[in-house]
């Protein structure tokens, strides 16, 4: 980024730091990725693609077109973890940016509790 070209790893993990007891945010800050208008899969050629957990569940997203400053997703639990591929294939690399994302390693936000009222007396 900004150029649009597989020049740098075209697969990511991202976990955690071992042992540090926290979460991560993925932002994506910028996207100008060719969508395909002939197909009804949109992202089928050129995309971003995201799986991640969540409490190890897997999830899976797929991106594409131009997109900007947007919060992809929060982790859940400390283990969890983000995976990032791409797929770029056109041949006109001064036509698209690409993409850029951020991430972030956050303490967990503390699970809302629920507090039940006093029940009246009569």
């Amino acid at each position: 980024y900004p150029t649009y070209a597989q020049s740098q790893c075209a697969n990511v993990t991202l976990t955690p730091p071992s042992g540090s007891n926290l979460v991560m945010n993925l932002f994506l800050l910028d996207m100008n990725i060719d969508a395909s208008s002939t197909s009804p899969d949109p992202c089928r050629d050129e995309y971003l693609s995201l799986s991640y957990q969540c409490n190890n569940v897997w999830y899976n997203e797929r991106l594409c077109g131009t997109r900007s400053t947007e919060l992809l997703l929060d982790t859940c639990s400390t283990t969890d973890k983000v995976v990032a591929s791409y797929s770029l294939i056109s041949q006109d690399p001064s036509s698209k940016r690409g993409f850029a994302l951020l991430y972030h390693f956050v303490p967990p936000i503390p699970a809302a509790t629920t507090i039940s009222p006093n029940p009246s007396s009569t």
